[in-house]
This record gives C-alpha cells, sequence and structure tokens, in this order.
C-alpha cells in the first residue's frame, strides 16, 4: 500500500500522498474495531499498526521518514484512524526502543505527529500520551545543548500543548499529579531545564488556591502525631 512512494519517486509528494493514503484508507477501513475489552489488545488493526511502526523505524532516508510521516498526518486529518487507532498508534511510536535523539528524524517526525493527535483526541489518550512523553525526556542531556536544539524543541511544543492550563486538553491536576508521580521516583534524574519551565508553571498556578484553601480550612486543620 505504500509502494507509490517507493515506486514512483519523481512523483510529486502531494500525488504519492494520495494514491497511499487512499489505498491504505480502503484497506484499514475494512478491518474490524479495536477491541478494547480484550486482553492483551490483538486484532487485524494491532498487528497492522504494529507493522506500520516497525516499519517507520526500518526506515534510514530522511526523505522517505518525512514522506511517511506526512502520508500517516494526511490519513489522520482524513479520519482514517479512530480514536483507539491513534491511541495505540502513537503509543507504539513513544514507547519503540528505537526512539532516541540519535535518530533525530524520527524523533522530530513523531512530536510533530503527538502534537497533531492531542487536538483531535479525547483527555485519556492525551494524558497517556503526556506520560509516555514524559518518561522520554530522560533520553535528553539534563542541560539541553545546541545539537540537540530542534528535537528538544520539537518535545517542547508537545509538552506545552498539554501543559497550557487555557488548552481544553487535559484537566491541569491530572498533568500535575503525573509529573509528581514520575519525577518524584528515585530512578528518575530531573528534567531537562529547557522543558522543567512549563512543569513549573503548572504547580506555581495551584499554589494561589492552595492558600485559599488553607486560609478558609484553616480551623479545620488538625495535625496528626505519630
Amino acid at each position: 500500500m505504500f509502494g507509490p512512494y517507493v515506486a514512483s519517486p519523481n512523483d510529486s509528494r502531494q500525488t504519492q500522498t494520495r494514491i497511499c493514503s487512499q489505498q491504505f484508507r480502503q484497506f484499514y477501513q475494512d478491518l474490524p474495531p479495536i477491541d478494547t475489552k480484550e486482553t492483551p489488545l490483538s486484532g487485524p488493526r494491532i498487528s497492522v499498526l504494529k507493522w506500520l511502526c516497525e516499519y517507520v523505524y526500518s526506515l534510514t532516508s530522511p526523505r522517505y521518514i518525512n514522506l511517511i510521516f506526512h502520508i500517516i498526518s494526511t490519513m489522520i486529518n482524513e479520519k482514517s484512524f479512530g480514536e483507539n487507532d491513534l491511541k495505540y498508534l502513537c503509543a507504539n511510536f513513544l514507547e519503540h526502543q528505537y526512539l532516541s535523539i540519535k535518530k533525530p528524524h524520527h524523533w522530530t517526525a513523531v512530536f510533530s505527529l503527538i502534537h497533531q493527535v492531542i487536538e483531535i483526541v479525547n483527555y485519556k489518550t492525551c494524558q497517556r500520551l503526556l506520560i509516555c512523553t514524559l518518561y522520554k525526556i530522560s533520553d535528553l542531556p539534563p542541560t539541553g545543548t545546541s545539537a540537540a536544539r530542534r528535537e528538544i524543541k520539537a518535545m517542547s511544543r508537545v509538552i506545552d500543548r498539554l501543559l497550557d492550563r487555557e488548552a481544553p486538553l487535559l484537566p491541569a491536576y491530572i498533568s500535575l499529579n503525573e509529573i509528581r508521580q514520575i519525577f518524584t521516583g528515585e530512578n528518575m534524574d530531573p528534567p531537562c531545564w529547557a522543558l522543567s519551565r512549563k512543569m513549573a508553571q503548572l504547580e506555581s498556578s495551584f499554589r494561589p488556591l492552595a492558600s485559599i484553601i488553607t486560609l478558609k480550612c484553616k480551623k479545620w486543620i488538625f495535625c496528626i502525631l505519630f
């Protein structure tokens, strides 16, 4: 189904994308939807999404990497994937062992795709993608480097959007809980300084509310001695 972008390299990207996305959509939508009640998840669509993820990470040419992600992005815009499809596909991309800043073309393409997806999925999927993204922060150098500027920026766009309290993507208290649970663990290093600013701003935004609650409920607060 992705043969046209290999077999006809002289065609325009728009032509290749149109042919590939049309073929994939016809094939994929004939498959039964993902049954989320199955544990572990299985079925034809799961197999196809696993294959797609492995195929993407097998690519080495920046041209083909950019083209295949452009095709996937087009299929998302055309609603070829459902909610559960996007959740599984994006989580697979983020949790894959080959997603590393040592593969910058894959890294930036994946996080650009995630930035697109979080705008159209529900908050539970956003929560899952936030968790996956936070765990990938450990792959970045703690102090940040100019060599990884592009990769840091791609991830930063996703985190900034998910933690934006003005954007109705994910309840802020859920984001804060996930951040605290992940980065207070013994085996988790502090996040890269370039990404920690938004996290600190999110936590600070709760302090006025916490102060009001403390003042108003002071007479009902009791110390507990052990």
